[in-house]
């Protein structure tokens, strides 16, 4: 949709080139017009190659507009797929660490039952009379 116009370093040196273009059109011919007449048709014209001036200007513009659209459309897919790339990684990372957390707990657990069954046996063991600790 957009159109590809180079842009010129000013509006003025444009419009001098575009009168200059429409000054040396030779392929229609017209009746001289009335003296009277002829400064409302210059500023007509003047008027006429102002307006194509600004339109080209405008043009340019939308042209630019949709570049950086595109570019910040680019931008925009390529941080989503980093953030849902990082996002899976914090949600895999969440998972191991439960568990691993899930493991120590298990490990906790095992070695608080074995502290607790020897301790229940040295209560036991230390609950008998002297002379029946020493023959075991």
């Amino acid at each position: 949709m957009a159109m590809q116009v180079t842009p010129t370093p000013s509006a003025e040196a444009t419009r001098e080139g575009i009168v200059e273009l429409v000054g040396r059109s030779q392929s229609v011919r017209r009746a001289p017009a009335a003296t009277g007449d002829t400064s409302a048709l210059l500023d007509l014209q003047m008027q006429a190659i102002d307006n194509f001036v600004e339109m080209i200007r405008l043009r340019t513009e939308l042209a630019d507009r949709d570049r950086r659209i595109a570019t910040l459309t680019i931008g925009l897919r390529t941080w989503r797929d980093r953030t849902g790339v990082e996002q899976a990684e914090r949600r895999r990372e969440a998972g191991e660490a439960r568990a691993s957390e899930r493991e120590i707990i298990s490990l906790l657990h095992q070695q608080m039952q074995v502290a607790d069954a020897a301790t229940a046996e040295l209560e036991r063991i230390r609950a008998l009379p002297w002379w029946r600790r020493l023959r075991g």
